[in-house]
């Protein structure tokens, strides 16, 4: 049962995450955040309702999820800033953040072939953004040829940095998770979502204040299909250490790249195909058998 609701996971993320991408043409990070917040507190209700969230200790957890939900922000910025194979599998190297902190903070174990596990999933995954991460924008040859690399290389930090702070938000989740259930942290992460993307659209838009970005069809879409991927991560937390759960969850990025090939244009080479097996055989040795 615990590895059906990782493949569900890893489904609703790959088709909510192609769709998004699609979306940001017509909205923004920040709006899309927001959306994200609104979109999240819909597809919850059902869940909600089976499973009543626990407000008591708000003033402890509260903080905690609105700090989680603004690192969270970073993952649309970083979205929004290049081809998507190749952010898709930058961002997917969150799994390296998250164990890190789990095991140095939370006290978790892994065994040695875990460890290797995780080191391949990590792999595979900065190989393919080695090959793919490009610079946006129409550029001159002799433009692409003398600032492309320097362009590439402050793109990747970009995301890896958004990475990092969604790997740390991931493990900073579980304990809210533990002590006060799914759904009291899916409102009060969701909730500030909408609250913090309000006041930085208020602050950085202000007269530019535009409500049509809020209503992007893709964004609305995608980010639903996101939340509900999110609504099985966070369940399954409850089943499992984060860190097994993050790694497996995050091979989603080889599905999101079949889409980025089939859909949006972007090719394959060896390269790419050997960081596939690398993750591949990551997720094998991760399993527990």
């Amino acid at each position: 049962m615990f590895y059906i609701l990782i493949a569900v996971i890893i489904i609703l993320w790959a088709a909510g995450q192609s769709v998004l991408k699609a979306g940001l043409v017509d909205s923004t990070p920040v709006s899309s955040a927001i959306i994200n917040g609104a979109c999240g507190l819909i597809a919850g209700t059902p869940f909600f309702y089976f499973n009543p969230p626990d407000f008591t200790d708000f003033w402890t957890f509260f903080p905690v999820c609105s700090w989680i939900a603004l690192c969270y922000i970073t993952y649309y910025y970083a979205l929004n800033i290049g081809d998507l194979g190749a952010v898709s599998s930058l961002l997917n190297t969150f799994p390296l953040y998250t164990v890190l902190f789990a095991v140095m903070i939370l006290g978790e174990k892994l065994i040695l072939r875990q460890w290797i596990a995780v080191f391949f999933i990590i792999t595979g995954g900065t190989i393919i953004s080695i090959n793919y991460v490009e610079p946006l924008g129409d550029e001159s040859e002799k433009n692409k040829k003398d600032g492309g690399k320097l362009k590439k290389i402050i793109l990747g930090f970009i995301v890896i940095s958004a990475a990092a702070c969604i790997g740390v938000a991931d493990a900073v989740t579980m304990p809210v998770v533990i002590n006060k259930g799914p759904s009291t942290h899916l409102v009060y992460f969701w909730s500030s979502q909408i609250i913090l993307g309000l006041i930085l659209k208020l602050c950085f838009e202000r007269k530019k204040f535009d409500f049509k970005k809020l209503i992007s069809k893709y964004s609305i879409i995608g980010t639903f299909l996101l939340n509900s991927g999110g609504i099985c991560f966070v369940y399954s937390m409850q089943h499992g250490q984060i860190s097994i759960i993050e790694p497996l969850t995050s091979t989603y990025t080889l599905l999101v790249a079949f889409i980025a090939w089939k859909f949006f244009g972007e090719k394959f080479n060896p390269a790419k195909i050997a960081a596939m097996t690398i993750i591949i055989a990551g997720i094998i040795m991760i399993l527990k058998w």
